[in-house]
């Protein structure tokens, strides 16, 4: 067999005669006549191949495309062949005239890595619209995953927790995310109080496993695109620290204990403001599964609200979301960490014309000594008034990481900010 592609006819037979499983046990069959490494990459190329990223590059990014393609090959030939398999199976099973958008959302959803930088990528902003709202499809979907193994997984937590009082499940999945998925349940304490409806946020199915395997792929993604940075319009781009970024926020949102200590955390933080609707934690809670009160609401950019409403609730979420954090009594202050479309709500209750505003997802969520926030500030005072030395002295001083260890010299730093503000997109 010619291990420099699959063979086309399983290709062309797919949609016709062999099953998914037959055509599984062909390719598993090939896989074992090569080596582990040779099968991904040949996989991996006939994968690409198929799903054509490059056509899913608008022109205006044009200069990209060379770099999406060869990043999503090298990343792709580093995945176990199981998953490997999977992809193929998926890949196949859709119609054979989807676009390269549609296939690509359907491989991002199975690595949650290239998941979340598709989120991240889509909710820069000043990406192309078209780009985002394709990516768009990332936020709050559902992906496939077989509910029943999701239920499997809340019922053996129950169990572990001794819990028996009635707890009942929704077979269905309300939705997912690049690492867990949210189910819906009723809940009776005790005989004589009322039903509590609630979600259960339960991570997805081998998932652990599959970041640990895609966090160690995309560290060698990042080296690789760093050593070869001058065959890609790739500047001074910093692969590394990008890498850093979305291995911190994977390692956070798989952390459901940390997650629901925040929430707790963030429930007293806005106690004193009953407009601001946090989830709270109940009992049911395990170690890997999260159990909290069911938010009734559409995401705030879909909530059908008056002008004058959307005033007073564009002030009512900048005053929760940075006034309060900046600006708090308390030392060190929380701050919500990954305020998107998707984790704003607009929950209406009944006694009132104006939505509370419902904030989920606190697995990103931080806090900010009091000299972080003065030098914020400072930074902010500096933008206000466009004082270049302090704008270059409030970015230093609140730098971390590798920028601290090996720092931009300073004029540098002073023509990097004045091309920036003088750039007609940022005059504002």
């Amino acid at each position: 067999m010619n291990p420099s592609h699959l063979p086309e006819p399983i290709l062309q037979q797919v949609g016709r005669t062999m099953s998914p499983r037959a055509l599984r046990r062909q390719l598993e069959k090939m896989a074992d006549s090569m080596e582990d490494e040779a099968f991904g990459t040949v996989v991996a190329r006939e994968i690409v191949a198929r799903t054509r990223p490059e056509q899913a590059i608008p022109d205006t990014y044009a200069h990209y495309r060379s770099l999406f393609r060869d990043g999503i090959e090298f990343f792709l030939s580093r995945v176990n062949r199981q998953r490997l398999l999977d992809l193929v199976l998926s890949q196949l099973s859709m119609d054979a005239n989807a676009c390269s958008q549609a296939r690509l959302l359907a491989l991002a959803q199975r690595f949650p890595t290239l998941h979340k930088l598709g989120q991240l990528i889509a909710r820069h902003p000043e990406i192309d619209s078209a780009v985002r709202q394709w990516l768009i499809g990332l936020e709050n979907g559902r992906y496939g995953t077989p509910p029943e193994d999701l239920l499997d997984r809340i019922h053996a937590q129950l169990k572990s927790a001794d819990e028996k009082t009635a707890v009942k499940v929704s077979p269905t999945i309300l939705s997912e995310a690049s690492v867990g998925a949210v189910i819906p349940f009723h809940w009776q304490p005790t005989p004589d109080t009322v039903s509590h409806q609630g979600v259960f946020k339960v991570l997805r199915p081998q998932i652990r496993r599959h970041l640990k395997e895609e966090l160690a792929i995309l560290e060698k993604t990042a080296v690789f695109f760093h050593e070869h940075r001058a065959h890609y319009p790739l500047k001074d781009f910093r692969f590394l620290e990008i890498f850093d970024d979305v291995r911190n926020m994977m390692i956070h949102e798989i952390d459901l204990a940390a997650e629901q200590r925040l929430l707790d955390a963030a429930g007293r933080f806005y106690a004193d403001n009953p407009k601001i609707r946090i989830p709270r934690c109940l009992s049911l809670s395990t170690g890997d599964m999260t159990a909290m009160d069911f938010l009734d609401g559409p995401k705030l950019t879909d909530a059908d609200l008056t002008d004058p409403q959307r005033k007073r609730m564009a002030d009512a979420l900048f005053t929760a979301l940075v006034l309060k954090p900046l600006f708090s009594r308390r030392d060190p202050a929380l701050f919500h960490g990954d305020p998107h479309a998707g984790n704003i709500l607009a929950v209406h209750p009944s006694e009132s014309t104006d939505p509370d505003i419902g904030l989920v997802d606190w697995s990103l969520a931080g806090y900010l000594t009091r000299g972080d926030r003065v030098k914020t500030v400072c930074l902010i005072q500096g933008l206000l008034k466009t004082d270049v030395a302090v704008i270059s002295n409030a970015v230093r001083s609140l730098s971390t990481g590798r920028s601290r260890t090996s720092p931009m010299p300073r004029e540098q730093l002073r023509d990097l900010i004045l091309g920036w503000m003088h750039e007609p997109e940022n005059g504002r």
